[in-house]
């Protein structure tokens, strides 16, 4: 027996890619749909929504139009979903609403401290989310940097940066940071699904590999996996985040400002566990890079 329709909006996207292929594999119906700010949205009767939908921090926008794509879009959604009487609402927010600073890993109680557009967009559609929810259960997933094979933005920048063997301005074990690769999202997203509804008519659900790392820790893993060890340049924090404007485009968070994610509840309350290490998920992001470099 199945498990149900997956309507996953956002679908052609490099999470939604990987999503809507985990979710077939699982057994769920999936059906991709498209939408947009400002124009009709039909939910298919008793599905179960995952929005994905909505514009990223590279993406160029002003602060008006991520807040249409990322906050009216993502209540837009939801309130199609009420209409068809939904089984659940997912969505998948971002780790940056908590701001940075967070040396300890956050759970999700911590408050929210958004910086930058696109961080106060996703809060405020998590906000709107919040105080919407009641007629379709929702689970709000904050997932920090996202990687894997189809990464975009400045991780495929530093993927290109490190193979070339290009010199990477850093600060010693500055920032560490929590991570996922689109493997483990995709899994967790899936469990989160069946897991909702929950008691709780909105809950929020943090998510990550399960091993933090500094920046040029970072970097140097990347050389490993990529066979071109990493040429990184200790300097200052303030000379190494003019230096990595070159790497870097948008208003993506700061790669030496510590932010960790505490997901003790997803382990201990739906016994998740990730389906790939750290290091193999390095690994197959390395791989899938080398055949866009050199072809298959």
């Amino acid at each position: 027996m199945g498990l149900g329709l997956a309507w996953v909006d956002g679908a052609s996207g490099f999470v939604g890619q990987h999503l809507t292929a985990h979710l077939r594999a699982a057994g769920w119906d999936v059906e991709e749909a498209s939408v947009r700010a400002g124009r009709p949205v039909a939910v298919p009767r008793g599905a179960t929504v995952f929005h994905l939908a909505g514009l990223a921090h590279d993406a160029g926008a002003d602060g008006r139009a991520l807040m249409r794509a990322n906050r009216d879009l993502t209540l837009a959604v939801y309130e199609a979903a009420v209409q068809a009487q939904a089984r659940a609402f997912v969505h998948v927010s971002s780790a940056t609403v908590l701001g940075g600073g967070h040396d300890v890993p956050a759970d999700e109680r911590a408050p929210r401290n958004p910086i930058g557009a696109y961080a106060v967009s996703k809060a405020e559609a998590e906000v709107s989310l919040q105080e919407a929810a009641g007629g379709v259960p929702v689970a709000i997933v904050r997932p920090p940097l996202v990687y894997g094979a189809g990464v975009k933005a400045n991780f495929l920048r530093l993927l290109g940066w490190i193979a070339r063997r290009r010199p990477v301005p850093v600060v010693a074990n500055a920032g560490r940071r929590s991570l996922i690769s689109v493997a483990n999202l995709t899994h967790a997203l899936d469990a989160i699904a069946r897991a909702t509804p929950t008691q709780e008519p909105c809950r929020i659900w943090h998510v990550r590999d399960g091993e933090d790392v500094a920046f040029d820790e970072l970097c140097r893993r990347l050389g490993d996996v990529l066979g071109a060890p990493a040429r990184t340049w200790r300097v200052p924090q303030p000379l190494a985040t003019l230096g990595l404007g070159l790497v870097r485009e948008g208003g993506g968070s700061n790669p030496f400002e510590a932010l960790r994610l505490d997901d003790t509840s997803l382990r201990c309350e739906l016994d998740w566990r990730p389906l790939e290490s750290f290091g193999k998920g390095l690994g197959e992001v390395a791989r899938w890079f080398r055949t866009i470099e050199t072809g298959p």
